[in-house]
């Protein structure tokens, strides 16, 4: 080999070492741990000691583990608290579909069992995880001691579809619900979280701890939205199995703890084509199920912000740490909310 053509492979193995190191470099490492569920691996991450433990679950279309980052520090210093990423999202790998409430509660359920944490659970859902975790709570009534909801989504929920206000569970098709599958074959592995920091975010999520913010913007650059899509493909159905479920127990948490925090009302002019009196019903609704989720239990607790919007928990973080410690508080000394 010419002495010109040695310097050749040596710059190019050179190279070819800081690329790989440079791509390395821009992959995040899961912040917890990898767990499997029944083929596929998903993202949990706990902090803390202390019972009991405290679950954290994410809203619909983004919501991940890190997003929690001003609540489960804070939560830590008293108690066990876990964050994961849902099938699909963030460092998880795709699950089975469709992703129905009953199937992301059950694979809920199955990776706190393999990491070997304990229940029963204290259960906060922000947003549609709040449907969640009542699912959880139907499935496995023994394993969940008290509940936060972080501006939950209702069971009759309204939402504006073509201008107008309708109800997403009258939008079923009376389709039966999918059983839950408890392995997955074929599906494709989580792709790697590669740091995008060009990337922007849109508030609130601009007010993460900046490496949150970092994390956030490479998992928005993944494969999130099938998933996300897939948990709205028999959600009416859902929500109205929910909704009749609550004539035959209109207590379905009986006794536990229950904390309702909901975001301020929306205010100023309706959105363009949406009627004056149409705004006013989604606003008046909205309000009506906020107070309607504070009977779901005979022991709770209702405070609404003055300020935030509806991601309370990046908002204004520190309501919903007061929320959870006094549900914790409430759990392990047997006294009702106050």
């Amino acid at each position: 080999m010419k002495p010109c053509t040695k310097a050749f492979a040596v710059l190019s193995i050179m190279a070819f070492t800081i690329a790989v190191c440079f791509a390395e470099e821009n992959i995040y490492s899961p912040t917890g741990k990898m767990v499997d569920v029944g083929g596929h691996l998903l993202h949990l991450n706990c902090l803390g000691n202390g019972r009991p433990t405290i679950v954290l679950e994410g809203g619909a279309a983004a919501g991940f583990s890190f997003d929690w980052a001003l609540v489960q520090p804070a939560v830590a210093r008293t108690s066990r608290v876990c964050t994961y990423d849902r099938a699909g999202y963030a460092w998880s790998d795709p699950g089975p579909e469709p992703r129905t409430l009953r199937q992301i509660a059950y694979e809920l359920h199955a990776a706190l069992h393999a990491a070997h944490e304990h229940g029963p659970f204290i259960l906060v859902g922000h947003s549609l995880g709040a449907l969640i975790v009542r699912e959880f709570a139907y499935l496995y009534p023994n394993e969940s001691t008290g509940f936060v909801f972080v501006d939950g989504t209702h069971e009759n929920s309204p939402l504006l579809l073509n201008n107008q206000v309708v109800h997403m569970r009258d939008l079923s098709r009376k389709r039966a619900i999918p059983e839950i599958q408890e392995r997955v074959q074929g599906r494709p592995p989580a792709k790697p979280m590669r740091a995008a920091p060009d990337a922007r975010l849109d508030p609130p999520y601009d007010q993460l701890p900046g490496e949150e913010q970092e994390l956030r913007k490479a998992a928005l650059q993944g494969d999130y939205q099938r998933a996300s899509r897939s948990e709205f493909d028999y959600l009416p159905e859902e929500m109205n199995e929910i909704w009749l479920r609550r004539g035959t127990k209109v207590t379905p948490l009986d006794d536990k703890p229950l904390f309702v925090l909901s975001a301020a009302t929306r205010t100023g002019t309706p959105p363009p084509k949406v009627s004056a009196a149409d705004w006013r019903q989604l606003n008046d609704e909205k309000a009506e199920q906020q107070a309607d989720l504070s009977r779901l239990s005979r022991n709770t607790k209702v405070l609404a912000s003055k300020q935030a919007g509806h991601e309370i928990h990046v908002y204004e973080p520190h309501l919903v740490i007061r929320a959870v410690e006094e549900v914790i508080q409430a759990v392990r000394t047997g006294h009702p909310l106050r």
